[in-house]
């Protein structure tokens, strides 16, 4: 079954679960996602926006920065990242290489997004497709809408955890992500 955005906001809120609870899920069940397909040697990069995609990264990060080297990129002013005890590398700027990291997780757009994307956007996807480095995007690839699946720019993935339920846009734009991996946040 496919779900559109209000759906899966519906779906959300029948668990009974609060936004908190529930990203604290992703942020486990991500994380063992990713010991299963990544290496503990690997350095991973987490660009995390405002919202709850955002907020998915930092639990996903607060998940796995005892076993990775791992760094956070903040892509807003307004992130709150307190309640996560983060202690590896955090960078409020763009004062990265991706050259220096292995696996890059997309955490900047979730359901919510729509058409146009921000230039400053545009460049760091541009930089991110052609790293050649392995891409995990959580939830839709940053830069697709969720209903329409329409894209410009966009981020494209070796692997997209879908969380709980797929949507629409992993249904019309298949293209963006090599492997679609649901990850079941609702059990």
């Amino acid at each position: 079954m496919i779900f559109s955005r209000k759906e899966t906001i519906e779906k959300e809120k029948s668990t009974g679960k609060s936004e908190t609870e529930l990203i604290d899920i992703v942020g486990k069940m991500c994380a063992q996602k990713i010991r299963e397909l990544i290496p503990t040697d690997k350095k991973i990069i987490i660009f995390s926006y405002k919202g709850n995609n955002g907020q998915d990264g930092l639990s996903i990060a607060s998940n796995i920065q005892d076993e990775y080297d791992t760094t956070v990129v903040f892509l807003h002013d307004s992130i709150n990242y307190e309640r996560y005890h983060l202690h590896c590398s955090i960078i409020k700027d763009n004062n990265y290489n991706l050259n220096d990291y292995d696996v890059i997780i997309d955490c900047i757009f979730g359901f919510s997004f729509h058409l146009p994307l921000r230039d400053e956007f545009k460049e760091l996807f541009n930089r991110i497709n052609s790293s050649n480095k392995t891409v995990i995007s959580i939830d839709i690839n940053s830069g697709a809408e969720c209903d329409s699946g329409k894209y410009e720019d966009v981020i494209y993935s070796d692997y997209t955890f879908v969380l709980g339920v797929r949507k629409t846009v992993h249904e019309l734009s298949p293209e963006l992500s090599d492997e679609q991996i649901l990850i079941d946040i609702f059990s």
